[in-house]
């Protein structure tokens, strides 16, 4: 887990997500290394998974949401399922 960090800045990455972001950068990653990389893009500096906090400024608010935008659409342009709806029981 990730240490908070204030909205407008990102979180620094471990060594392994770091040597993953450079190999996606020059086209070398494994396949490992892209799905690291790519998990920090949308988990990490994106937050498509994250909940806003409740006491944010009209602005934060907004950068917060603008970040998330860009991690759904990146998402959805890699043709990822974000969430599933499962079967409940009836009750």
């Amino acid at each position: 887990m990730s240490k908070a960090v204030p909205i407008d800045r990102a979180p620094e990455p471990d060594d392994p997500t770091r040597q993953a972001i450079v190999a996606c950068m020059r086209g070398s990653a494994t396949g490992a290394q892209a799905a690291r990389a790519m998990s920090y893009v949308l988990n990490d500096l994106c937050g498509i998974s994250a909940i806003e906090p409740a006491a944010l400024s009209e602005g934060q608010a907004g950068f917060t949401r603008g970040k998330r935008w860009v991690g759904i659409n990146l998402a959805r342009i890699g043709k990822l399922t974000l969430w599933r709806p499962e079967e409940t029981d009836g009750n």
